[in-house]
């Protein structure tokens, strides 16, 4: 796909997550919190700031669109999940040791969240949303056929 756009954002932080950086700013095109790949940003020109910044961590920054996500995680889950640079802190642990994520994840966003939880493996259960299940059915669905019983 080879969609261009020219954006003027206001950068939060940079982290790394899969092989990639990232950037997640403020887009006053779409006039919310994105992340960005950085390795996708071709040029970039320092503009004098827009009179009112938003707050990129106030949630009405955010993606309009937010669905309740809710992951329920095994005593190694919360391990593995721990140094996640978003999930990391959102793990609520139960007295077994195991826990629970619960956040809320933009429609855009169904697939990065499905590849961390496919990174889990059986170690991660997700209880909603339901889009996010549907998308894990289809992919593992297609997994099968490179690895027939």
């Amino acid at each position: 796909m080879s969609r261009r756009s020219t954006r003027i954002i206001q950068p939060d932080y940079l982290y790394a997550f899969d092989g990639y950086w990232y950037c997640k700013c403020f887009c006053f095109l779409r006039e919310c919190t994105v992340k960005l790949r950085v390795d996708r940003i071709q040029a970039m020109t320092i503009v004098d700031a827009p009179t009112v910044l938003p707050d990129p961590h106030i949630s009405q920054y955010e993606e309009p669109e937010q669905l309740p996500l809710q992951i329920r995680l095994t005593r190694k889950g919360c391990k593995l999940a721990e140094s996640h640079h978003q999930f990391g802190n959102q793990i609520t642990l139960l007295a077994d040791g195991s826990g629970f994520i619960t956040d809320t994840v933009a429609p855009s966003e169904i697939d990065w969240v499905a590849r961390f939880v496919l990174g889990l493996g059986s170690e991660a259960t997700v209880e909603e949303p339901a889009v996010l299940i549907d998308w894990l059915h289809k992919e593992l669905h297609a997994l099968c056929h490179f690895y027939p019983c």
